[in-house]
C-alpha cells in the first residue's frame, strides 16, 4: 500500500526536492509516470510502463502538457 507522505514527515523534503525515499518491496527499479489527466506521479511495474509507453497514453501525457516534439522519420 502507498503512503502520503505529508509535511512534517522527514521524508517529505527529500521526495519535495526529488530524492525519493526508499521503497520496499525488494524492487531494484522503480518506474514512476504521470497518466493523462492526472498530476501526481505512480509507481509502475516494468510491465506497466511498457503498456504506459506502447498504448499512447505517454502521448496523450505529452499533448497535455504541450510537448508536440514528433521524431521525423522521413
Amino acid at each position: 500500500m502507498d503512503s502520503l507522505i505529508l509535511p512534517g514527515h522527514p521524508d517529505f523534503y527529500p521526495t519535495l526536492y526529488g530524492h525519493l525515499p526508499p521503497v520496499s518491496g525488494g524492487q531494484e527499479h522503480i518506474n514512476f509516470v504521470v497518466r493523462p489527466g492526472e498530476l501526481l506521479m505512480s509507481p509502475v511495474s516494468e510491465a506497466e510502463l511498457r503498456d504506459y509507453l506502447n498504448s499512447g497514453e505517454y502521448d496523450d501525457r505529452l499533448s497535455e502538457i504541450g510537448d508536440t516534439d514528433e521524431l521525423d522519420t522521413d
